[in-house]
C-alpha cells in the first residue's frame, strides 16, 4: 500500500482531532525548610504521606511514601522530596537529639524531642489529626515547618 503525502497528512490530522489527549501527571520536587532548631545536634527525621481520603485515619494507619534523616548542624535545615505528583500531602518531622531513631515521649505521652508538621498546627490539644496538616502540591514556595520545642521547666528552689 502506497501513501501519498496528502493522505498521510489527513491521517495525522485525524489522529490529532479525534484521539483523546494523552496526559502525564507532572512530577516535581518539594523544597522543605525546617526552622526553630534550638540544638544543633542529632538527626532530623522526616516523613512524607499522601493525605488520607478517610479523614478519620490515625497516624498508625498511614504509611509514609518517602522518609529519611539528615544530620543537624545548624539552626535551619532544608531538604528536597522528589517525584511528587500534583496532590495533597503531609510532611512530619522530628529532631532525634539522642540518636535512638525514634521520637521519645514522657510517661504522660508528651514528646520529649522537637517535632513539627506541615501547616504548623497548634499543638495545645495534642497531636493533630492527619487531615488537619494536609497541603496541596505544587506550592509556589518552599514548605516551612517550625519545630515545636518542649519548654523545660526549671525546678523551684525551696528556701
Amino acid at each position: 500500500m502506497k501513501f501519498n503525502s496528502s493522505a498521510l497528512f489527513l491521517l495525522i490530522v485525524f489522529f490529532i482531532v479525534f484521539m483523546p489527549p494523552v496526559t502525564f501527571a507532572k512530577e516535581g520536587a518539594l523544597q522543605v525548610k525546617v526552622e526553630r532548631i534550638k540544638k544543633s545536634q542529632g538527626q532530623l527525621h522526616y516523613q512524607l504521606f499522601v493525605c488520607p481520603v478517610n479523614k478519620e485515619l490515625s497516624w498508625q494507619e498511614l504509611t509514609p511514601t518517602q522518609s529519611g534523616q539528615l544530620p543537624i548542624k545548624q539552626k535551619e535545615l532544608s531538604f528536597t522530596l522528589k517525584t511528587l505528583k500534583t496532590g495533597s500531602y503531609i510532611v512530619r518531622v522530628f529532631q532525634d537529639i539522642n540518636n535512638d531513631q525514634q521520637l521519645d515521649y514522657t510517661s504522660s505521652g508528651i514528646p520529649k524531642e522537637p517535632f513539627g508538621f506541615s501547616n504548623n498546627p497548634s499543638l495545645l490539644m495534642g497531636k493533630p489529626m492527619a487531615a488537619d496538616v494536609c497541603f496541596n502540591y505544587p506550592l509556589a514556595e518552599p514548605l516551612v515547618i517550625k519545630l515545636n520545642n518542649r519548654k523545660s521547666r526549671k525546678k523551684r528552689k525551696h528556701h
